[in-house]
């Protein structure tokens, strides 16, 4: 089923972060939060993308098919303009760097270091058989292990995967009922996080994952109450380029000029690069997918 409300938000936190690199200085980390919103929405979407049954592999490739050609252009776009990487980074098992007081995958590509833990949730997911329940026992188990063995995989902030796959089992006319009292819950969520000067690894899945819990379950519950906006539809179907290209521009320009240049940046690359690639790619799968039925056959 495709959520309009969720489409939307991408836009929204893709820009969210786009604004926190692009005011450095002068932004509270809340804005940073569009991280876990992004978080929370995979897990709901895996959820519901996979409600009539889970093939692990055709899974993984499908996952490996969203989430590295695109990569790949945007490391490629920075290695000719900025600085290249090993090919490690390329591969997103980039060394383990600190960013706010936990070891993350930092490769050349800064926005990078998420795909990480995205690529870790889906392993998850495909090896659980979709089992949210299963999957959302283990995160919580490596989270849990963080106070004695912090390393990457560790990090508190991967709960926020089982955030999301929980949402995706409430029922929907209960969301329906208490959406204005869930948005409530993530305005003053967000607002209390906009205080904080910084905001560590080891809080932030309920600084900051929790507000967003609370956005995306009052998003989904509104969902019928929301039209269609050819603008938030865009952004929504660009977000992944928008997150992953925007810093290139701030390398030269910051402030306002430069979260302007960052987001157009984004939304030249998705319209000049991924969508007619991607596209092509889906075609060419589905191709290679007919090809082996009809051998089977």
């Amino acid at each position: 089923m495709f959520y309009r409300s969720i489409h939307y938000l991408r836009g929204v936190a893709a820009i969210s972060v786009a604004a926190y690199h692009a005011f450095p200085s002068d932004m509270a980390p809340v804005l940073a939060g569009g991280v876990d919103v992004f978080f929370v929405i995979s897990g709901f979407v895996m959820v519901e993308a996979t409600r009539g049954g889970l093939d692990p592999a055709r899974f993984l490739a499908a996952r490996a098919l969203r989430i590295f050609p695109v990569y790949w252009m945007a490391c490629a776009i920075v290695a000719v303009l900025i600085t290249s990487g090993p090919a490690r980074d390329w591969l997103l098992l980039a060394e383990a760097t600190p960013l706010w007081q936990w070891p993350v995958a930092e490769p050349f590509l800064g926005p990078g270091w998420t795909l990480t833990y995205e690529m870790l949730f889906y392993f998850l997911f495909a090896a659980c058989l979709g089992r949210w329940w299963l999957v959302s026992a283990f995160l919580l188990g490596l989270a849990c292990l963080g106070g004695v063995w912090q390393v990457v995989v560790t990090n508190p902030i991967i709960v926020e995967f089982a955030f999301g796959m929980a949402i995706a089992n409430v029922p929907r006319r209960i969301l329906a009922r208490y959406w204005p009292v869930l948005l409530s819950m993530a305005v003053a969520g967000f607002c209390f996080a906009s205080l904080a000067e910084y905001i560590p690894m080891a809080v932030r899945w309920w600084m900051l994952g929790i507000p967003a819990v609370a956005l995306v379950a009052g998003l989904v519950g509104a969902e019928k109450l929301l039209t269609e906006s050819r603008a938030l539809h865009f952004l929504g179907s660009a977000s992944y380029s928008v997150y992953l290209v925007h810093m290139i521009p701030m390398a030269w320009v910051k402030d306002w000029p430069g979260l302007a240049l960052g987001v157009a940046a984004g939304c030249l690359m998705y319209v000049g690069l991924e969508r007619p690639i991607m596209g092509f790619l889906r075609r060419l799968t589905y191709h290679l997918f007919l090809v082996g039925q009809r051998q089977q056959a």
